[in-house]
Formats: structure tokens, C-alpha cells, sequence
């Protein structure tokens, strides 16, 4: 087993993970899940806008998903 990561936070008595950005790729993946049906609950509310001109989950075909979570470590370490 690994040491632990992040800092001890007495009150919780546990260690936590500093707060960080989330991962667009990952949010998108997630999107395209709910929108298919395949993640437990249903879609809420908008997707939203990357700020290139073209909204966050229009790049992949519709019976694909846009981006599959990597393997790779988090950027926390």
C-alpha cells in the first residue's frame, strides 16, 4: 500500500487532496455517459462551452464516446 497523499485534516481525521480544477475530458466522458443512459442518474442541465467555438461534446460521433479516461497519475504529486 501506498504512504498516504495530501494533507492531514484533523477535524475529518483523514487525510484529503488539496482542491484542483476538474479534468474537462473526464467531465465530457461523463456527459456523454449520462446522455446515452448508461450512468445512473439523468443529464442536468446544460453542457458547457470549451470557449474554442464548438460546444464541449460535439466532436465525437453520436455513438461514440468524445474521450475515454487516461491511466495516467494525477498532476497532485
Amino acid at each position: 500500500m501506498s504512504p498516504p497523499t495530501g494533507r492531514f485534516d484533523p477535524e475529518l481525521q483523514m487525510y484529503a487532496d488539496q482542491p484542483h480544477e476538474p479534468d474537462p475530458d473526464h467531465l465530457r466522458f461523463l456527459r456523454w455517459l449520462a446522455e446515452h443512459g448508461r450512468l445512473a442518474h439523468e443529464v442536468a442541465g446544460a453542457s458547457i462551452d470549451t470557449g474554442l467555438g464548438e460546444a464541449s461534446d460535439s466532436a465525437a460521433a453520436d455513438d461514440e464516446p468524445p474521450v475515454t479516461p487516461s491511466n495516467t497519475p494525477s498532476r497532485s504529486g
